[in-house]
């Protein structure tokens, strides 16, 4: 008897009762929401993979800053050091020019 009941709720070509479509239907969205959340985990492991390169620029980018800091920062202590240089020169130069007279 629960046989014939289950038997003719799968098998009938009636009409099916609503829960079992609605169960049907539930079975689908959790099959799509599985093979969603399986991709998104596979993007997530393929961004991963690619962030390093996203990094790179990053990193070019910011090293570019600093050698343009270190190019300007030497630029300066080259002119401090020429700027010294010829004063040490100069007092050399009165110096021995006053122990000569």
């Amino acid at each position: 008897m629960i046989f014939n009941a289950v038997r003719n709720q799968f098998f009938s070509f009636g009409e099916q009762s609503p829960s079992i479509l609605s169960r049907h239907k539930m079975s689908i969205f959790d099959f799509f929401k599985k093979r969603e959340l399986e991709r998104i985990a596979q993007l997530e492991k393929l961004f991963e993979s690619y962030s390093p390169i996203i990094d790179i620029d990053n990193e070019m980018v910011s090293r570019r800053k600093d050698l343009s800091d270190m190019i300007s920062k030497r630029e300066e202590l080259s002119a401090n050091y020429n700027w010294g240089h010829e004063t040490s020169t100069r007092l050399k130069k009165n110096r021995s020019y006053r122990i000569q007279a």
